[in-house]
């Protein structure tokens, strides 16, 4: 009884790691892929055989190097990651903006991390930051309305759709 249940529960934790659109990653404390889920593909087209066993600094964008080895130099000392940006490139060397969050598990020496790619939010923040002083950026402007009844203009921010570049998804965010 107590081996049918492990193996059901095995089984529905296999079924979200395989469904996720996220990418799911198990990792050790060496900075070696042990495990990754099939998102990684979709998103950044290296199927797992090309990235478990590989170190994942091979893949962090050259100028995040740096900072990634800083926030991985933390994590063994319990300091899980929340919202950590870095970029990857695809296996095009396409730049990927991923935001992460993990956990450790020191008794192990393995990390479980799961990223999400932001690259399409990350475009839009850039937009708005580099937006004309007191203007709307030109994306915004198109869903401003002004109001006659109080002579404000309000804004809507408009809804950003988030594509993996791979696979052709889209998620609005």
């Amino acid at each position: 009884r107590f081996a049918t249940t492990l193996r059901a529960l095995e089984a529905d934790s296999a079924r979200h790691f395989n469904l996720s659109l996220d990418m799911i990653c198990i990792a050790g404390f060496d900075g070696r892929f042990k495990h990754v889920n099939p998102a990684f593909e979709r998103c950044l087209g290296y199927r797992p055989e090309e990235l478990v066993g590989r170190p994942f600094l091979d893949f962090v964008h050259p100028d995040d190097r740096e900072k990634t080895e800083r926030e991985a130099a933390a994590i063994p000392d319990g300091n899980g990651t929340v919202h950590f940006r870095n970029r990857y490139l695809d296996k095009r060397g396409e730049i990927h903006w991923l935001e992460w969050a993990s956990a450790p598990l020191p008794d192990e020496g393995l990390i479980y991390g799961v990223a999400r790619d932001v690259t399409e939010r990350k475009a839009l923040e850039l937009e708005l930051e580099r937006g004309p002083a007191g203007r709307a950026p030109p994306r915004w402007r198109a869903t401003c309305a002004s109001s006659s009844s109080t002579a404000a203009t309000t804004c809507a921010a408009p809804t950003s759709s988030s594509t993996c570049s791979t696979t052709g998804r889209s998620a609005t965010i």
